[in-house]
Order: structure tokens, then sequence, then C-alpha cells
């Protein structure tokens, strides 16, 4: 908050760095697909989509999605954890798979569950996400627990070096 005197008395203004709050309305929810979300995530790079619907069979409705992705080389360390992600449990309808013949995952679903996919993929990229907050955060405590004993030990030389 800043705070100004003038001079013709002792008026003051105050201004602050915010001129509104705003908080996150889920009132109007906005539809993200899979595309979307593939497309927003840094760590993943689109390798294709496809879709087709059934001719042979027209009354059914249903269109079959598929969406191709490949980990960015950037955060290739996090590919054998998603790898395990994967092999732990599927969205509830869908499914997601990797070839390793060819370095990408397929993301695979009727458009009618496009949603349960995107939560699916929402609750992956968050654990992603978090395993690599977590690994930042462990290096640098073991980096300071390494500098504590290179000083502990310096400290002991030199108290002990008198004797």
């Amino acid at each position: 908050m800043a705070v100004q005197h003038l001079q013709s008395g002792t008026q003051i203004q105050e201004t602050y760095p915010f001129r509104e709050i705003s908080k996150k309305d889920f009132s109007g929810k906005t539809t993200k697909g899979v595309r979307d979300i593939l497309a927003e995530e840094s760590m993943v790079e689109i390798a294709g989509l496809a879709g087709f619907g059934f001719p042979n069979f027209p009354e059914s409705k249903k269109v079959f999605q598929v969406a191709y992705f490949k980990v960015s080389e950037s955060y290739k360390s996090i590919q054998p954890l998603l790898n395990g992600l994967l092999a732990i449990g599927q969205p509830g309808k869908g499914s997601v798979e990797f070839y390793s013949e060819l370095d990408t995952f397929a993301v695979k679903f009727y458009q009618s569950e496009e949603q349960d996919t995107v939560a699916f993929l929402e609750r992956v990229f968050s654990v992603l996400k978090e395993e690599m907050r977590f690994k930042q955060i462990l290096k640098r405590v073991i980096e300071n627990q390494e500098r504590f004993g290179r000083e502990s030990q310096l400290l002991k030389r030199e108290l002990f070096a008198g004797n």
C-alpha cells in the first residue's frame, strides 16, 4: 500500500496494487476436450488426432476418437512415472496406451465419454506436476544438507586443528 502526503494539508491518499479481486467462476463451466488438455500441457506434444464413426451401424451414433501424444524431450524423465500411473489404472471409459516402438501414447475414447477421459488426464498430469515439484524440493533439501555437512566438517577441522 502506498501512502502519499500532500503539502496542502494532512490529506492522505491510499492506492492499492490491485484494482479488482476476482474469484474463479465455476458457474459457467467451459468444457475442455482431450485435444485442449494435451495442447495446454508443456510436458507433452500432440502427435496426431483421429476419429471415425461406424457407418455400418448408424443407429449407434457413436464416434470413436484417438489422440496420439509424445512426452517432450525436456520431460523424458517423467515417462517411466507416466507409464507406471497408466499401469495402475485407466479411465473408467476409454483407455490410454503406450506404444514403445513408436514412443507414443494413444488416448482412445468415444466422443460421448470425452469428459471422463479429460478428468482422468487432468488427474494424471496433476500427479506428474506434483511429482516434479517434489523432486525439485527434495533436490534442494539434499543440496542444503550436503552443504551443511561440509560446513560442519570444516568447522570441526578448524576448531580441533589447534589441539
